[in-house]
C-alpha cells in the first residue's frame, strides 16, 4: 500500500509520539528540522500528504495536501483534521474514474483527456458510467430502463438523442468519434 506523507517542521516531541503509531496509519511520517531540508521540502511537487509547521510554508494550498501551521494544537483537533482530510481524500479518489484514456470526474461531472475538459450532463455521466460498468453491448431498451427508469415499451428516441449529442460533444472537444460505439446490439464504451 502506497502511505500518504504526514511531514513535520521542528517540533521533535510531536515527532518522536506519532512515529511510535506510524505502523498503525496510512501515513509516512517525517521529521524536517533542519533548514536545508527546509527549503528542499518548499520546492518539492507535494501531494497527499499533511505538514505541520508554525512557519509560513511556500507550499501552493490544493485539495490533496493539508497544511497545519496554527500550533499547538490540542490532539483531538489534529486528529479530526487528519480524518477529515482523509475522508476527503476517499472521496475525491472514488469521483475519479479513467474511462478508455479519460477521466470522468462524477462530482464535478467533467470528462478529461489530456487538460482538455468538457462539461457533462447528470445524464451523460450516468450513460457513460452504465457503458463502462458492463461487459457487453447495451440496447437502447436496456439503457432506458437503467439510465432512465423507463418501461421498455415506451416509444422514445431519448436515448440515441443524449447518445448523438454525447458523442458530437466528445468529437468537437477531443476529435474522438469511437467514444461510444454502436454495435448490432447497442452501444459500448
Amino acid at each position: 500500500m502506497n502511505k500518504s506523507g504526514l511531514y513535520i517542521y521542528n517540533f521533535s516531541e510531536l515527532f518522536e509520539i506519532l512515529k511510535e503509531l506510524e505502523d498503525h496509519t496510512s501515513f509516512h511520517i517525517k521529521h524536517i528540522e533542519e533548514k536545508k531540508d527546509m527549503i528542499y521540502f518548499e520546492n518539492l511537487e507535494l501531494s497527499d500528504c499533511i505538514v505541520l509547521s508554525q512557519n509560513n510554508l511556500k507550499i501552493p494550498q490544493k485539495d490533496s495536501v493539508l497544511i497545519i501551521e496554527k500550533l499547538p494544537i490540542k490532539f483531538d483537533d489534529l486528529i479530526q483534521k487528519i480524518n477529515v482530510f482523509s475522508l476527503k481524500k476517499n472521496f475525491l479518489n472514488k469521483s475519479h474514474q479513467l474511462i478508455k484514456d479519460y477521466t470522468l470526474d462524477t462530482n464535478a461531472r467533467e470528462l478529461t483527456k489530456n487538460d482538455i475538459k468538457i462539461k457533462l450532463t447528470q445524464k451523460e455521466t450516468e450513460i457513460i458510467l452504465f457503458l463502462n460498468n458492463v461487459d457487453n453491448d447495451k440496447s437502447i431498451n436496456n439503457i432506458q430502463r437503467k439510465v432512465w427508469g423507463h418501461n421498455s415499451k415506451l416509444e422514445t428516441h431519448t436515448v440515441e438523442t443524449h447518445i448523438y449529442r454525447l458523442r458530437r460533444k466528445i468529437l468537437n472537444s477531443f476529435k474522438d468519434s469511437n467514444f461510444i460505439l454502436s454495435t448490432d446490439y447497442g452501444y459500448k464504451i
